[in-house]
């Protein structure tokens, strides 16, 4: 699933800022091409399981509320 970003929120520092919390996520760099790539995330919560996922989901809020516009 894609995560949108805000204009002012850079796709690699958001991965970044995350996998230092231990949230990996890719890049669309990994999954898009050509000029109208989104500015987005691209998450895959297989990994969590169902009890984490919430406090995971909780951290990626964290991290975007943190960047200022």
């Amino acid at each position: 699933m894609w995560l949108g970003l805000e204009p002012h929120q850079c796709p690699d520092q958001v991965a970044d800022a995350l996998a230092e919390r231990g949230v990996l996520v890719s890049t669309r760099d990994a999954f898009a091409v050509g000029p109208h790539r989104p500015r987005a995330l691209r998450l895959a919560p297989a990994g969590p399981r169902r009890d984490d996922l919430g406090p995971v989901l909780r951290t990626v809020r964290d991290v975007l509320d943190a960047i200022p516009p």
